[in-house]
């Protein structure tokens, strides 16, 4: 009896030594798991999410819509309704995974509270940082460049020019290529590194409802690998899926000229005609068709994302 107590004990012992260790092993992310969580996300709760973003998929829509029209031209302001409209689509998304369970009252569709605003805040900041390391990158490259052209003794290769005389990339020798691509894809590389550490932020602070950019960024330091493998992969679904639909699309389009072609030769020549006319007048002209099939698309694909996002950071968080 006494033995077996000393047992239990030296167990109870090597448990409470071997917690600490435990506890400080690093959370791997759950790369296959994630990725079928996003869909699942998507499928499971496309009411909630069709309840939050049905007023930015109409505007969404109509903007597609109007950009396709003949003769529209760029639009800023347009442009930055687009941006805003997806910024608010993830922030919205990411509330309704990772947010407080209760209800928030959402006023025609919108819902911009403290959440949405940390998470704007956070993106702004990636994007700003993005900027300057890639605008900082081309003005290093781009003197790197100049420097080249000057010093024709380093252009073994080709005789150097001056880049005010350059009018593409193209024309450039290709010393000077070199010189104006190498910090630019260094930059990339950095700015690879730098997204996948960053990927947790805007969902931290969105969970923990505070502004712990830091913390964020403890949760991917030893999955920075397993990260970047989720989201090429992520993209790469996203691409097929996105592709299959606008495929099937197309060919849905095309079946609709075919079918007004054989009514023309074996029906009547007006009847097929006329349809044949209003068929290729839908493909000519700017139709509902596409502009909703490309929004439908790319909230779909959001989504997903942020299911995928969001059971990965549980996932770490959690440990």
């Amino acid at each position: 009896m006494r033995r077996s107590r000393a047992v239990a004990s030296l167990a109870a012992e090597d448990d409470i030594a071997t917690a600490p260790a435990q506890a400080l092993a690093p959370a791997r992310v759950p790369v296959l798991a994630s990725l079928r969580a996003g869909w699942v996300f998507f499928f499971t709760r496309f009411k909630q999410i069709a309840m939050r973003l049905w007023l930015a998929a109409i505007i969404l829509a109509f903007i597609e819509f109007y950009s396709r029209a003949p003769g529209a031209g760029p639009d800023a302001v347009l442009a930055l309704i687009y941006i805003f409209l997806y910024f608010f689509a993830f922030a919205s998304l990411y509330v309704l995974a990772l947010g407080p369970p209760q209800q928030r009252p959402i006023i025609a569709g919108f819902a911009i509270g403290p959440d949405e605003m940390r998470f704007f805040l956070t993106t702004l900041i990636y994007f700003v940082i993005a900027a300057l390391l890639l605008v900082g990158a081309y003005r290093v490259g781009y003197q790197l460049a100049q420097w080249v052209s000057i010093s024709g003794d380093i252009a073994k290769l080709s005789e150097p020019t001056s880049l005010d005389d350059v009018r593409w990339f193209g024309e450039m020798p290709l010393v000077q290529q070199i010189a104006l691509t190498a910090p630019i894809g260094f930059a990339g590389l950095v700015l690879l590194w730098f997204s996948t550490r960053y990927v947790f932020v805007p969902l931290h602070v969105i969970a923990v409802r505070k502004l712990a950019i830091f913390d964020a960024l403890a949760l991917t330091k030893h999955n920075t690998w397993r990260l970047l493998l989720l989201m090429v992969l992520l993209a790469l679904t996203l691409a097929g899926v996105g592709y299959a639909l606008t495929s099937a699309i197309s060919a849905i389009e095309q079946a609709m000229i075919d079918s007004a072609r054989n009514v023309m030769h074996g029906g009547t020549f007006a009847g097929g005609h006329h349809s044949l006319l209003k068929t290729q007048e839908l493909r000519s002209e700017p139709g509902w068709i596409a502009p909703v099939t490309l929004t439908f698309i790319n909230l779909m694909a959001a989504s997903v994302i942020v299911g995928t996002l969001s059971h990965a950071y549980q996932k770490v968080a959690q440990r």
